[in-house]
């Protein structure tokens, strides 16, 4: 699953992903090919990333309800969202 990652010239880090898709894919480095760098852990960038954002944006309060998702949906309830995992804890320490 990271075999890719630790390639020259990739990365394990998905984000690039994102450039493949409008609006950033006009201002995309020829350097990063088609879906990515490592295009097997998009959902990383594409779902995981931006739920520990918001979540680390709300604390201290617990974030029960994700008004960016389509006109809203729960995020606590989400076990994608893993607010209380100790795994989470890192982003909501550290810089992004």
């Amino acid at each position: 699953m990271v075999g890719q990652g630790l390639l020259p010239g990739r990365t394990l880090s998905a984000s690039d992903s994102l450039l493949s898709s409008v609006p950033w894919q006009s201002s995309k480095p020829a350097s990063v090919r088609g879906l990515g760098t490592n295009f097997e852990l998009q959902d990383a960038a594409n779902q995981l990333q931006p739920l520990l954002e918001y979540t680390r944006s709300v604390l201290p309060s617990v974030p029960l309800w994700d008004p960016y998702l389509m006109a809203g949906r729960p995020l606590l309830a989400d076990g994608q969202s893993s607010v209380f995992s100790p795994f989470s804890t890192p982003s909501y320490v550290l810089p992004f």
